[in-house]
């Protein structure tokens, strides 16, 4: 692009004369200016005040008016005006004076006897180009200033260094962490100022080439090991290449920045993950243990009532049964009297005895262990509609029979499922869905009651919910609540079925 075409549309021409103000104009006068307009202020207060009122591009400056001269003139407009490109037009053709108006601020000196349209047109041109490059490298070095403050306070340390490792800034963070001045690091090695922590001095210089390699495209980082001092510090260094204004690398910079205390930490925070973990593990296994030994002494204590408590009943039953037949053999009298007695007496055993056996199926019911746990959930299932009054939908794949801890864990799980509809669902209808797919064991329940929030309090304290939990955790598998307001709940319960598991 030629110089002239980058042309002011708004041109201010200071200038008392008005036959020479006449001939600029007209030598103004171009194809590509054809939109610009030129105002003309004939006194230097005037062209001030035009200037503090209206936009302008560009000034042409006269350096003999009646209210200014000489360098004065551009010192006055520049006051005004700090960014506005000046072009002084005058008829004193002064070398010296030349110099000192670019010095007060003018971009070009133009003499009047030598004016010509090109001539005027280049040197607004220029006039421009000048003051553009000149608020460009303002601009540039606002933002060097900027970025050295930054990285001056950094506390990171932040170095740059030749490609063969010679120091060419040091920040404070530098200082205070590798504990050299800028004086002494500046010129200096960097593998002579960091004391990297290796096995051999070769291994420490091949870490070194390592970390302080530039790739030409993309920036790297390392976690280095140095010693300070009698201090050991882990560094995490980043490292880019620095390219000239060829697009070569010429230098790279490092950012140092010291995670000892960090790293630490999380050395700390794994430990502690690694015995938290275990510690677990190990509680998972103590409540295990206590399912197990609850689940055992249920048996015993199911037997017992069962068969001892049982037998004592089954013997008074007899006995009863004993005396009523010789009542009968009796004097009437005493038959009148006895028998009511013996037959209340008779109700209240065969009351017991169903009391008994119902205590003792809910403390292992029979059938869990002697045909399975399908025909045990059904069973249960039965007795809770019918102790609830609710209908209860079953669907039971009798083909998925796990036994053993596993099965045992599936049965309690449904029990405390159907036990929490029971006190909280208030609902009319329920659905048990149990089945074996994809190598794992389901058990499904949902229910049309109120259902619950997932961000319930209770959801999270319940202890049967958290007993429902840990059983499921102990086997490997998941559950998953779903509660809507008003529609009800789902719960899903799936673990690994395995022939490890069933065995």
């Amino acid at each position: 692009m030629s110089p002239h075409r980058a042309c002011p549309r708004h041109l201010l021409l200071v200038e008392d004369n008005p036959g020479d103000a006449k001939l600029i104009e007209a030598l103004l006068y171009g194809s590509d200016w054809d939109d610009q307009t030129t105002q003309v202020a004939g006194t230097l207060g005037l062209a001030l005040t035009t200037l503090a009122d209206s936009q302008v591009d560009a000034v042409l400056l006269d350096l003999r008016l009646p209210d200014g001269d000489g360098v004065q003139c551009v010192q006055s407009v520049r006051r005004v005006v700090p960014d506005v490109p000046i072009v002084v037009l005058t008829g004193i053709d002064d070398e010296d004076l030349a110099v000192s108006c670019i010095e007060a601020g003018a971009q070009d000196y133009v003499c009047k006897s030598e004016m010509t349209t090109q001539g005027l047109h280049r040197a607004l041109a220029y006039a421009i180009a000048r003051v553009r490059e000149r608020a460009a490298a303002a601009q540039a070095e606002t933002i060097r200033a900027r970025l050295a403050t930054i990285v001056e306070s950094s506390q990171d340390a932040i170095l740059s260094a030749t490609m063969d490792g010679i120091v060419t800034s040091w920040n404070y963070g530098a200082e205070s962490l590798f504990g050299y001045p800028r004086q002494q690091a500046v010129g200096h090695s960097v593998r002579e100022l960091l004391n990297v922590t290796a096995s051999s001095e070769t291994e420490r210089m091949a870490l070194l080439d390592k970390v302080l390699s530039v790739p030409d495209k993309e920036q790297t980082r390392h976690l280095l090991e140095v010693t300070v001092g009698e201090r050991d510090m882990v560094l995490w260094v980043t490292t880019c290449a620095l390219r000239n204004a060829q697009g070569g690398v010429t230098e790279f910079a490092a950012i140092c920045r010291d995670i000892t205390e960090l790293q630490q930490l999380n050395n700390e925070l794994r430990q502690k993950n690694v015995e938290l973990t275990e510690r677990d593990s190990q509680m998972r296994a103590l409540t295990g243990r206590l399912h197990a030994l609850r689940e055992d002494e249920r048996s015993r204590i199911s037997r017992e009532v069962h068969d001892e408590l049982g037998q004592v009943l089954t013997a008074l039953q007899l006995d009863i049964g004993w005396v009523v037949r010789r009542l009968k053999e009796g004097p009437p009298q005493l038959n009148a009297e006895l028998s009511p007695r013996l037959a209340e007496a008779a109700a209240l055993v065969d009351s017991t005895v169903k009391t008994v056996q119902r205590i003792a199926v809910e403390l292992r019911p029979s059938v869990l262990d002697t045909l399975g746990l399908p025909e045990a959930l059904q069973d249960e299932v039965r007795r809770f509609s019918k102790r609830t009054g609710t209908r209860v939908d079953m669907n039971i794949d009798e083909s998925a029979r796990p036994t053993g801890d596993v099965a045992t864990a599936l049965f309690r799980i449904c029990q405390e499922l159907l036990t929490n509809v029971a006190r909280h669902a208030q609902a009319s209808k329920v659905t048990v869905e149990f089945s074996a797919s994809n190598g794992h064991l389901q058990l499904r329940l949902s229910d049309n009651g109120i259902g619950m929030e997932r961000s319930a309090p209770g959801l999270v304290s319940s202890l049967g919910l958290l007993g429902i939990r840990e059983r499921v955790d102990s086997l490997g598998g998941s559950v998953d609540f779903k509660g809507s307001p008003g529609i009800g709940t789902t719960a899903m319960v799936s673990v690994p079925f395995t022939s490890t598991t069933e065995a």
